[in-house]
């Protein structure tokens, strides 16, 4: 069972949608998910953990410079994973804060061993060999994060089909000039489903 925990406005709303997600990945069992109504993104005593739109915490990372209620969950010592989504996201359209959270989600399910990465490491370390990979790029050359993207863009599919996953993938990369991301995404993912 999840538990939602958080000060944002749309926290019963939100934590609906998110649950759709859980459905679709199976068992979420000892996450905690944090709906924040407050926005750190200028905040510098803060750590920049809280300037992204979200993160993914497990007992043991550090919990220096976090927010008070957030502080207290990550003590709790019956919470042993968060995802904490931020305030800007949560103001966001539904389907972008299912994106995100569903990659947050892949992270956990990453930690808790559900997630076997090992195909897209290979796979990853023989193309950067073949491109002649400087260290450059995008997220999306991590394992561990192009497997969450890839979790991510599945799972908004299932839940909202395709036409609308199409949608968001073109309404982003006309507002966030994300379109060679998008890109990198489905060459990857080609290349991936070939091997």
């Amino acid at each position: 069972m999840t538990f939602y925990y958080g000060t944002h406005i749309r926290l019963k709303e939100v934590s609906f949608l998110l649950d759709r997600a859980n459905s679709i990945a199976g068992n979420t069992e000892n996450l905690t998910v944090y709906l924040d109504g407050d926005d750190y993104s200028q905040n510098n005593s803060i750590r920049a953990d809280f300037h992204f739109p979200a993160f993914f915490w497990r007992k043991g990372d550090s919990i220096e410079s976090v927010p008070y209620a957030i502080a207290a969950l990550m003590n709790n010592p019956s919470v042993t994973h968060i995802i904490w989504l931020s305030k800007r996201l949560l103001d966001e359209e539904d389907i972008h804060i299912f994106w995100v959270y569903s990659h947050e989600l892949r992270h956990f399910m990453q930690d808790q061993g559900a997630a076997d990465i090992v195909k897209i490491k290979l796979f990853l370390n023989e193309l950067h060999i073949q491109e002649n990979y400087l260290g450059n790029g995008t997220q999306l050359e991590k394992p561990h994060e192009l497997d969450a993207e890839l979790f991510a863009k599945s799972t908004v599919k299932v839940a909202y089909g395709y036409k609308a996953l199409s949608d968001y993938i073109s309404l982003k990369c006309k507002q966030s000039n994300a379109n060679s991301y998008f890109q990198r995404l489905e060459h990857l993912e080609k290349l991936l489903s070939i091997n």
